[in-house]
């Protein structure tokens, strides 16, 4: 309800820029806010269909399916992400929190190392310990652990 007048001045926008990346993308994210996921998508995909060098409404329309729990949709778009953006750590934290749900741990700790490569934030540190855990590799758990401590 709060998003709806926002929904509704980038629906007018389109209807004056209707080629616009941009505003598709702006409304899917409002859309997404909203937890209209089907209306998000149908947005983002849109915007991917025009451009598909953006990262951002990969990211969105990733983040719309984990929530309608389309996982493999979700990796799909979080996996060309880091296609696209292949030095950010974010979208690979985000993978691996995907398959950490999926219980795809050993791919999950494989995600957050590279990841750790790239930025090593104590966040991915524990993710990590989190996936060794899962996968009773206790000593590499208490490793992470003890990283994530060090860098706080």
């Amino acid at each position: 309800e709060r998003f709806d007048e926002a929904i509704d001045d980038a629906t007018r926008a389109i209807a004056v820029e209707p080629g616009s990346i941009r505003l598709l993308y702006h409304r899917g994210g409002l859309l997404a806010m909203a937890e209209r996921y089907d209306d998000a998508i149908a947005d983002l995909t849109r915007a991917i269909e025009k451009y598909q060098g953006n990262v951002r409404p990969y990211i969105i329309r990733g983040n719309c399916y984990r929530s309608l729990n389309m996982f493999d949709m979700a990796l799909a778009d979080y996996s060309r992400v880091i296609e696209l953006a292949p030095t950010i750590a974010e979208p690979l934290f985000q993978r691996a929190t995907l398959r950490f749900e999926m219980k795809k741990f050993q791919e999950a700790a494989d995600d957050l190392t590279r990841a750790i490569e790239l930025d090593p934030s104590p966040r991915f540190h524990i993710k990590r310990a989190e996936c060794w855990t899962k996968l009773e590799k206790l000593d590499r758990a208490a490793a992470d652990r003890k990283a994530a401590e060090s860098l706080k």
